[in-house]
């Protein structure tokens, strides 16, 4: 992301949105709210413009960012829809951008019953809507995902789909999940966290539940490549729930796996931090779970793979 964003950006927003299973998959959730917001928008200012239109014009306009600098990483949501809307209605697509943004959920309206996920939204110049997910909200996402997985496993598919690309393609992608099924078990043998196999992944019996954050409700998952795993993981999930049919699943896992391979070189579990911050340690295992499984899935069911355990 450029790095004057802070320069143009003209104004902000605090909202939060309600999360369940279906919604896991963030770029989702928020495609939903902005086709909301742009009902409102059009019946306020009585614009005529046919709903399926929007719906496709709004079908590639969400990404999740890439940052070139990993040391300032931060995980933004960032939206065009302003764009093309703005051609359309012969406006400038920052005042579609501000005024969409309006209309966004308030959060006092969302029910208390349901996990929040909280974004702030900025405007930036010349007319993009970008989505910072906080890290309060990274500790509820990766909750209902972890429940997701061990409550039902997902919605892995049945391998019709997958693309078979050979042993030999496939070895880092081997090698990262071979790793984290290995880390699983000495945490198991460490004590710090109790494991059975279910299935085809290991289950994580105790903790019930990861504590995410600190007794100050400060996210425990800061390291960079913490971070950088994590958008990767928001990526996958993104890509199952939402079924694309687009997907290059192989490239998909393997940039999951190189992420995974960093944060273990650099993000230690045992010795020092199991004695010192017990609580990173099992958070950090929490995150060495959700690979295992999805590497699984992606080898198993989408590169037609038998998954390997152990190297």
């Amino acid at each position: 992301m450029d790095n004057n964003v802070s320069k143009n950006t003209f104004c902000y927003k605090f909202f939060k949105l309600e999360v369940n299973k279906e919604y896991l998959a963030i770029e989702k959730l928020l495609k939903q709210h902005i086709l909301e917001s742009i009902q409102l928008y059009k019946s306020k200012f009585q614009l005529n413009t046919d709903f399926n239109l929007i719906k496709a014009l709004i079908a590639d306009k969400i990404v999740l960012c890439r940052f070139d600098n990993i040391s300032s990483l931060n995980i933004v949501y960032r939206c065009a829809i302003a764009f093309p809307l703005a051609n359309h209605w012969h406006l400038s697509p920052l005042t579609v951008a501000k005024n969409l943004r309006e209309f966004l959920p308030i959060a006092d309206v969302i029910s208390t019953t349901q996990p929040i996920l909280e974004f702030t939204v900025q405007i930036v110049s010349p007319g993009w809507i970008d989505f910072h997910l906080s890290d309060r909200a990274l500790a509820v996402w990766l909750e209902e995902v972890v429940s997701w997985v061990s409550r039902e496993g997902g919605d892995g598919g049945d391998g019709e789909d997958g693309e078979d690309k050979g042993d030999g393609d496939v070895f880092v992608i081997q090698y990262a999940h071979a790793r984290s099924c290995s880390l699983l078990r000495l945490g198991h043998q460490e004590k710090l966290i109790k494991i059975k196999h279910k299935y085809y992944v290991w289950e994580i019996v105790e903790p019930i539940t990861f504590t995410w954050v600190d007794t100050k409700g400060v996210f425990l998952l800061e390291h960079p490549r913490e971070k950088y795993l994590l958008i990767h993981l928001l990526i996958v999930v993104d890509e199952l729930i939402t079924n694309s049919q687009k997907v290059n699943w192989f490239k998909l896992a393997h940039n999951l796996s190189e992420a995974f391979l960093d944060f273990w070189a650099e993000c230690r579990i045992y010795g020092e931090v199991k004695q010192k911050t017990p609580e990173l340690a099992q958070a950090r295992l929490g995150l060495v779970a959700l690979v295992q499984y999805f590497l699984y899935w992606v080898l198993q069911d989408k590169l037609c793979v038998l998954p390997l355990t152990k190297l």
